[in-house]
């Protein structure tokens, strides 16, 4: 059984309790506070704590589980890396609804085969709720258009 143990996810997994440990010892240099006064440790440290257990549920999980081989489909990685970059770089310069519509139309030719019906509806969408939540709700200093 230790044979098959798949490392990658391992290892994964021992990030995620390492990270864990990482945020309890940093949390604990803050004052903790109680439950009904928290102090600026008191989340961190909680933080911590639930990483860690998730962690080693995590480590349980490969030890039961048979190895899988990965891979790492670079298409949709880069096709959703354009579309955050497009978005952060158009979100100021072109306006709120061309950096969605880019965002969206980017991410979606990370599929195979490409679903531009299904990413019009969604920028449509997207747009709205944009428009309305953030620049009309919130208050937020974004134009909707360069114009």
């Amino acid at each position: 059984m230790l044979g098959n143990i798949n490392k990658a996810e391992t290892a994964a997994a021992l990030v995620v309790v390492a990270l864990g440990v990482f945020v309890i010892a940093v949390g604990q240099s803050y004052p903790m506070g109680t439950l009904a006064r928290m102090g600026p440790g008191y989340f961190p440290v909680l933080l911590g704590g639930a990483l860690m257990l998730i962690g080693i549920g995590l480590i349980f999980e490969v030890l039961r589980s048979q190895p899988v081989k990965l891979s790492f489909p670079l298409r949709p990685f880069v096709a959703l890396m354009g579309g955050i970059v497009a978005f952060a770089v158009l979100a100021e310069r072109a306006g709120l609804v061309p950096a969605i519509w880019a965002l969206v139309f980017l991410s979606v030719m990370g599929e195979k085969p490409a679903r531009f019906k299904n990413a019009f509806g969604i920028s449509v969408v997207m747009s709205l709720i944009g428009v309305f939540v953030f620049i009309k709700g919130l208050g937020i200093p974004l134009s909707m258009f360069w114009w």
